[in-house]
């Protein structure tokens, strides 16, 4: 399957920057859970990735094969500070942290209406919380503590509910949870 990954993006394997595997690896898990593993064509499709990057200290790997692959995605980070081709796919520059903390994010209207099929959470990559997001939370509450950041990320799946079609996945650090008759059922990878 990663080899149908490079091809799409124009690259060898060789080529591969680690950033990339890692979304085609999520990718395959997504897929696996929506009944779609393998598949290359994501026409038809709504994809929204929360802290995407912007191609400046980690590129928009998740937002670009989605793209490549014809799905409509979009991504939001902080920053637009970027070397990146927003061009591809809808690239937002918000602030998550109020728009998640507040329950705003499903009624954000740059998300273009509609539910999503997919949202990858890339906030807590390789099991550390960004210090972007540590940051933000801080500035935010005036503090930064652990249940500060378990209550975002119950927050995070509350809005997730909101905004992901019956059936849809969100993919976070801790593993898959698949939306079933208006609750998020946790999976694991």
């Amino acid at each position: 399957m990663s080899e149908l990954f490079d091809y799409l993006l124009g690259r060898s394997r060789k080529d591969r920057p680690q950033g990339f595997s890692n979304a085609v690896f999520e990718y395959d898990i997504i897929l696996s859970h929506l009944g779609k593993r393998g598949e290359t064509n994501l026409g038809g499709l709504r994809i929204l990735d929360l802290g995407c990057g912007t191609g400046t200290s980690w590129p928009p790997y998740f937002c670009r094969l989605g793209a490549k692959m014809g799905a409509s995605v979009y991504g939001i980070d902080l920053s637009n500070a970027s070397i990146e081709d927003f061009t591809i796919y809808n690239h937002i520059v918000a602030d998550l942290v109020p728009l998640i903390m507040e329950g705003r994010l499903h009624n954000f209207s740059q998300l273009g209406g509609g539910k999503f099929d997919i949202i990858h959470e890339a906030l807590f990559a390789s099991g550390f919380t960004s210090p972007v997001l540590q940051n933000t939370l801080e500035r935010y509450k005036g503090y930064y503590s652990e249940p500060l950041l378990d209550d975002f990320k119950a927050k995070m799946r509350d809005e997730a509910k909101h905004l992901l079609k019956n059936g849809g996945v969100l993919k976070t650090f801790d593993g898959v949870y698949k939306k079933s008759f208006g609750r998020l059922v946790f999976k694991r990878y």
